[in-house]
C-alpha cells in the first residue's frame, strides 16, 4: 500500500530493517576492534654488545647494555642502560643497516647517553615511513660511541619485544 507517495511498511519490513541495522552496527564494531591493535604502541628491545674488534682495539671495546623502545605512531622513544665501558660514553646514533646484523654506515638521529662508563641512554625521534619499515624488518641500528671507541663501542639492532620473549621461552 502506498500513502502520500511512500510505501507503507509492514511489521515484517520494520523487523528486517531493524535486524539490518544491528548487523551493520556489529560489523562496524568488529572493524574498530580489529583496527585497535594497529593503533596501539609497539614495543621493541635491543641488546647492546661490543662492536667487532681486533687485537689493537680489544681492550677499548668493552661493555654491554639493554634498551627498550616504544613506537607510538611515528615517534620512537628509547630508554635503557649500559655498563662496563672502558671509557666514558660520548654519543649514541641511530641508522638503518642493510639487514639484521649489518651495521649502518649512515646515521639519521642522535640519542642522549650518560657521559660515563656506566649509565643510561634515552631519547625520542620521529621516524619516516621508510625508517618505521626498517624498524619492523629489524634493520634499525644503534651505535654507542665512547672516548676510546670513537667508531663504536657497543651496538645492536631493535627487535620486536614479542619475538625476543618468544626466543627466550625456547
Amino acid at each position: 500500500m502506498f500513502r502520500h507517495g511512500f510505501r507503507e511498511k509492514s511489521g515484517k519490513d520494520e523487523g528486517a530493517c531493524h535486524l539490518r541495522s544491528h548487523a551493520i552496527s556489529a560489523a562496524l564494531a568488529l572493524l574498530v576492534l580489529n583496527a585497535a591493535p594497529a593503533l596501539a604502541a609497539s614495543s621493541y628491545t635491543l641488546a647492546l654488545d661490543p662492536v667487532a674488534y681486533d687485537n689493537s682495539t680489544r681492550d677499548a671495546i668493552l661493555g654491554d647494555g639493554h634498551l627498550k623502545a616504544t613506537l607510538d605512531g611515528s615517534t620512537l622513544t628509547v630508554s635503557g642502560d649500559f655498563a662496563g665501558l672502558s671509557s666514558n660514553a660520548t654519543t649514541v646514533k641511530l641508522g638503518v643497516g642493510l639487514d639484521f646484523g649489518v651495521p649502518a654506515t649512515e646515521f639519521f638521529a642522535n640519542l642522549t647517553a650518560s657521559p660515563a662508563q656506566s649509565g643510561t641512554v634515552s631519547g625520542s625521534v620521529t621516524l619516516t615511513p621508510a625508517q618505521v619499515a626498517a624498524l619492523n624488518k629489524r634493520q634499525l641500528f644503534l651505535q654507542l660511541n665512547s672516548v676510546k671507541g670513537t667508531d663504536g663501542s657497543l651496538w645492536g639492532w631493535f627487535e620486536p619485544a614479542k619475538a625476543v620473549a618468544a626466543k627466550g621461552k625456547k
